[in-house]
């Protein structure tokens, strides 16, 4: 055959690989945002989370909270006490007490950000499957929290805020200044509405200190049977380091009994059908 270089005005048609139409799907995870524009929140079907998402290093980390729930004794009170009620029972104390925190931290924010809230003001309860109004124990809360406002004149410079490392990510509730004995102190608080303040607390936020670079680190317990209705219990750096080393071995610990986390991609259909036939009725 003579090559010409001129082209076959006649080539060969390529070949059509044929697809079967897909279904399209869903995940069943969602990556909810946060303040940080770079970390996210895996969320799952519940609307619960367990692990960050940073699109910078493309990494999955663990929550701080869960790192300490799995990884740090809880003492012999806790156990004796789920020795004395039932699964169900304990299950439902720890629902409403999660649900209690969740409300009041969700007021809190507002109130923070400048909003009036009064008592006919909804609020989500999950448990209910509504929006609901404060209780007269969470509004107490709100009231302590004003109180202490009163007392420590706060200034806020991050609010419910994320932060993360290369190890771990975690929301915390407040970070700016207060005034203690006419003296402005950088701290960072978490908020709480438990009946104690627990030794995990100083683990929870050391880790977040560490990883916002704040100094000092506290508790503000909202809803005691203090005088002002509120605890408060501030760490110094010295004390905040120490409770960060108890982070991290308890880090080692979580990393004996857990693998890195790996991502499943866990898909449902987007559009669901059915057919199911009539029987229809015979004629006589």
């Amino acid at each position: 055959m003579i090559k010409t270089g001129i082209p076959n005005p006649n080539p060969p048609e390529p070949a059509i690989a044929t697809k079967e139409p897909t279904t399209p799907t869903i995940s069943r995870y969602t990556l909810e945002p946060t303040d940080n524009p770079h970390l996210f929140r895996v969320v799952d079907e519940s609307g619960d989370w367990v692990v960050y998402y940073n699109d910078q290093t493309k990494k999955y980390l663990y929550a701080v909270n869960y790192i300490i729930r799995h990884g740090f004794p809880k003492g012999e009170g806790f156990y004796n006490y789920l020795l004395s009620v039932s699964r169900d029972e304990a299950k439902k104390i720890l629902e409403e007490a999660g649900e209690r925190g969740a409300r009041v931290h969700e007021a809190i924010r507002d109130l923070i950000d400048g909003v009036t809230i009064d008592r006919d003001r909804l609020y989500q309860s999950d448990l209910r499957g509504q929006y609901t109004k404060l209780t007269l124990d969470e509004w107490g809360c709100l009231i302590a929290f004003l109180n202490f406002c009163a007392d420590y004149k706060p200034k806020v410079s991050r609010r419910e805020s994320a932060v993360a490392t290369g190890d771990y990510a975690g929301t915390m509730d407040f970070l700016g200044t207060i005034e203690i004995k006419g003296k402005t102190t950088q701290t960072l608080l978490d908020f709480k509405t438990s009946s104690a303040i627990y030794p995990d607390y100083k683990l929870q936020t050391a880790a977040y200190a560490f990883a916002s670079g704040a100094p000092n680190t506290g508790i503000l317990r909202l809803g005691s049977r203090h005088k002002r209705g509120y605890e408060l219990v501030i760490w110094d750096h010295s004390q905040t380091r120490e409770h960060y080393a108890a982070f991290r071995a308890t880090l080692r610990n979580f990393r004996l009994e857990n693998k890195p986390y790996e991502h499943k991609d866990e898909r449902v259909p987007a559009i669901l059908e059915v057919d199911i036939p009539i029987i229809k009725k015979e004629t006589k």
